[in-house]
């Protein structure tokens, strides 16, 4: 009987394997040309087998060192190049992606427990089977999270890669598997304990956390609930143990980690003990050396960080508690900020120092904390130096007048509350969290135009909202619904582009839609800024007596000509934050609420309910039905309050 081996994967298991106890790393490499890696990861069967046998030698090793207490040296090297030629193989070719996953998922229930990573650092497991999975799921990612993707691997034969919708979409089913989602965090902590002491091999950050925290983070949540203080935990040692050089790549992935699962439950982030600290220690360890990384990366170190401490900012106690986070937003604005900082970072770090202030003076301690109040030669110089940013300039002027002994003497003698620019609004419109994650098609999820990664998507030439990566998804999207809705959104668009323009004339330099740039846009572009402009509103009452927003919201919704399903309305209480976005795109959002809730809201009053989705974890989605609306008569009936 003919062997089903085919030929490539054959000579590939004599290349791998010979050599004796340490196989010819060069020989292997050579062996394994682009066209070589596409005949072996193109056939299902070959790049199944190429896991299997790798996953069999791992399972071989663990059980050699049960028995004996050791690992014999030729086994442990033949199964590093099986590692290694993985690695060559899946850096040259995608088109074996799925057999390969799916290889190593099939093997994960009897390789992996959860805590044998972290009780043996050391182990087989994590420097020949943890390495490539964790390897193989950041490059099978890399273009869904990645903006523009960065790796390119086509050998001349593979076909082109897939679009990052459907890589997205293979991560998620792959994260319904709890096992692999604890396996990445434990390979986080140990590749970061391996760093800290200097260990050989397996010393990269563990990259598939990232991953999977950007594109399914509240699957990952569910499955790690500490993570954030897991991830703080290690960044701190991290950075007490290991120079900047080799503490940053670890420490890039680590923010981008806290970035993903914060998107859907901040206050995680601000209910972790010294996560303020820790945030500002791992931006001044990432830009200690201005000459280490280029621009770009230190502008998208900054951006992070900041966007995280204005997260922490949501409760101002938290912030006040952090004399180092307090110092790096003085030192923002202070004549030689650090590296990469632009002129809407100032405005940022200015707005959250006043809101630290002034929340803190209307506390029961009305004291300014103390890197403020030493700052005020800053605040006044800084307002001297921003006046053509009058948001910025107005916040370092209520900085310098709330950190003078007068007024720090009034508070304590319990005089008229300071007021801030934004007053009423609960929280500065520059810090203000984008609930709007980086735009995707509507159709297939894709973040590029089909084929073009370097591309940005194309928008809807009727209403400018409507996003879409390609003339085929724009067709298949016209026909199944969005013909009823462009004109809707259109009008949608404008009405509320016009009603910020309107509220950022009356508040001025506490404008309320942060981007004083609306009366000069396109109008295509007006409207979709205004769709997905993120406003405040008063969300510290009962939703029953105190919120008017949904209703009116309601009406300029149907006014237009939509339909409340088309909608999906989320809100964050601790900073009032509120956006009602496009149902159609929401669906392709990381970490969105799951279908069978929002769905099954539309099944009662024929779907004329308006959705609330609260940015915690688990999702916790509120229904308000046409009376409660005001939109038919009658008293409002409670609301329903769904969560999975």
């Amino acid at each position: 009987m003919a062997s089903s081996v085919s030929p490539v994967l054959r000579e590939y298991g004599h290349v791998v394997d010979d050599g004796g106890c340490f196989p010819d790393v060069q020989k292997v490499i050579s062996f394994l040309n682009p066209d070589t890696c596409h005949a072996l990861l193109s056939d299902a069967s070959s790049a199944k087998a190429m896991v299997e046998n790798l996953s069999a030698k791992a399972r071989s090793l663990m059980d050699h060192h049960d028995a004996h207490g050791n690992v014999p040296m030729d086994l442990f090297s033949r199964a590093s190049m099986r590692t290694r030629s993985i690695d060559v193989a899946t850096a040259a070719c995608h088109c074996g992606d799925d057999a390969l996953l799916d290889a190593f998922l099939a093997a994960l229930p009897y390789l992996y427990t959860p805590g044998c990573l972290r009780s043996d650092p050391c182990s087989v497991l994590g420097a020949v089977w943890a390495l490539a999975l964790d390897e193989l799921l950041f490059r099978t990612a890399e273009r869904a999270i990645n903006d523009p993707p960065t790796l390119d691997r086509c050998s001349c034969a593979c076909g082109p890669p897939d679009n990052d919708g459907v890589d997205r979409s293979r991560i998620v089913r792959l994260a319904a598997e709890v096992q692999l989602l604890r396996l990445s965090a434990e390979w986080m902590c140990v590749t970061v304990f391996r760093r800290c002491r200097g260990m050989m091999g397996c010393d990269g950050p563990g990259l598939s956390l990232a991953v999977f925290a950007v594109t399914c983070p509240r699957l990952l949540l569910s499955a790690v609930p500490g993570l954030v203080d897991t991830v703080l935990a290690e960044a701190a040692a991290l950075m007490a143990a290991v120079p900047a050089a080799d503490a940053e790549p670890h420490l890039r992935f680590l923010l981008r980690t806290l970035r993903g699962v914060v998107s859907v439950d901040p206050g995680r982030l601000r209910r972790s003990p010294g996560a303020a600290r820790t945030l500002a220690d791992m931006y001044r360890y990432l830009t200690a050396d201005p000459g280490r990384g280029c621009i770009h990366e230190a502008a998208a170190i900054t951006d992070t960080v900041l966007a995280l401490l204005c997260v922490v900012g949501g409760s101002p106690s938290a912030l006040a508690a952090s004399p180092t986070a307090l110092d790096l937003l003085v030192d923002f604005c202070g004549p030689r900020p650090p590296v990469a900082v632009d002129p809407s970072a100032v405005r940022v770090a200015a707005s959250l120092a006043l809101h630290v202030a002034t929340q803190s003076l209307a506390s029961g301690s009305r004291t300014v904390p103390a890197p403020l109040v030493a700052a005020r030669a800053t605040w006044v110089s800084f307002a001297r130096r921003a006046r053509h940013d009058v948001a910025a300039a107005a916040a370092a002027a209520a900085l310098a007048d709330v950190t003078s002994a007068a007024s720090t003497s009034a508070a304590h003698r319990g005089g008229t509350p300071v007021t801030t620019p934004w007053s009423p609004a609960p929280f500065p419109p520059a810090c203000l969290q984008r609930l709007i994650p980086a735009e995707r098609c509507w159709s297939c999820g894709n973040g590029h135009m089909a084929g073009r990664p370097e591309k940005t998507l194309a928008k809807c030439s009727g209403c400018g909202v409507g996003t879409y990566c390609g003339p085929a998804c724009a067709k298949a999207s016209w026909k199944a619904d969005h013909k009823r809705t462009c004109a809707g959104w259109a009008a949608y668009g404008a009405t509320r582009a016009a009603a910020l323009v309107c509220l950022d004339a009356r508040a001025g330099a506490g404008g309320t839609s942060g981007d004083g740039r609306l009366g000069t846009m396109s109008n295509a572009a007006r409207n979709r800024a205004g769709v997905y402009a993120t406003v405040q509103e008063d969300l510290s009452g009962h939703w029953a007596t105190d919120w008017t927003w949904p209703a009116a919201r309601a009406r300029e919704v149907e006014a237009a000509g939509l339909q409340l399903r088309d909608v999906v309305a989320l809100v964050e209480r601790a900073t009032g934050a509120v956006v009602l976005a496009p149902s159609a795109a929401y669906a392709h959002w990381a970490g969105p609420a799951p279908a069978a809730l929002l769905d099954g809201a539309l099944g009662k009053h024929g779907g004329r309910v308006l959705r609330v989705v609260h940015r915690v974890h688990p999702p916790h989605v509120q229904v308000f039905g046409p009376r409660s609306l005001g939109l038919v008569g009658g008293g409002p009936p409670a609301e329903r309050s769904m969560a999975a």
